[in-house]
């Protein structure tokens, strides 16, 4: 082994480049992962290339659970195929080997980095229902507002419920808290479905869901 190979065992790539043989591994493996489709001759690709490996890197230094991946689309057409790539670069972000929601955030490395980071907690807290008041009180400040979802793990609502606090990251000046208690095996997953809205220092609000 060259000395050039033991630097590139020392230094792994931030960004890992997918092929049809791997991909499915490596997005159910890691629990985050934001893909670039490319096309080698792409001009915009060539831009966001610098910028996309530096987010990379310093996610990976900061020791981030988010990974960073890249597919050439022109090689790889089953894959570009299943994903619905129409134009380059085309970014996607995975949850745990789920749907991929299209990246549309910042093309620039701190920006792509922040976007990233934003999204390595959950945007809905799972918790007891004897966890909700403190965590109120704890989270919250007088201009802010809590939504628990009282909802069955996996189901419809919880789903739907999880997708509305994750389109809501991005949104500036958001005051909205997230967080989810689940509902016992032996509850109605429809008549004991419930959203409890509360703001620090009023009365909890509670609806059907």
């Amino acid at each position: 082994m060259d000395e050039d190979d033991e630097d590139d065992e020392d230094f792994p790539e931030s960004v890992k480049t997918l092929t049809d043989s791997s991909f499915q591994d490596f997005i159910t493996t890691n629990e985050r992962v934001l893909v670039e489709f490319y096309a080698p001759w792409c001009g915009h690709c060539q831009q966001l290339e610098p910028h996309y490996n530096q987010a990379a890197d310093a996610l990976r230094m900061e020791g981030a659970k988010t990974m960073l991946a890249k597919v050439d689309a022109t090689a790889e057409t089953a894959l570009a195929q299943q994903y619905q790539v129409q134009s380059y670069p085309t970014l996607k972000y995975f949850v745990r080997g789920g749907d991929p929601v299209e990246y549309d955030g910042p093309r620039e490395a701190d920006g792509i980095a922040e976007w990233l980071r934003k999204r390595e907690k959950p945007a809905v807290e799972e918790m007891t229902e004897s966890e909700v008041e403190s965590w109120i009180k704890k989270t919250l400040d007088a201009h802010a507002f809590a939504l628990v979802a009282h909802v069955k793990k996996k189901s419809a609502r919880a789903k739907a419920f999880a997708k509305a606090a994750e389109s809501l990251i991005d949104h500036k000046g958001s005051k909205l808290r997230f967080a989810a208690v689940w509902l016992p095996k032996a509850a109605d997953p429809k008549k004991d479905a419930h959203l409890s809205i509360s703001r620090a220092r009023l009365n909890i609000n509670r609806c059907q869901i």
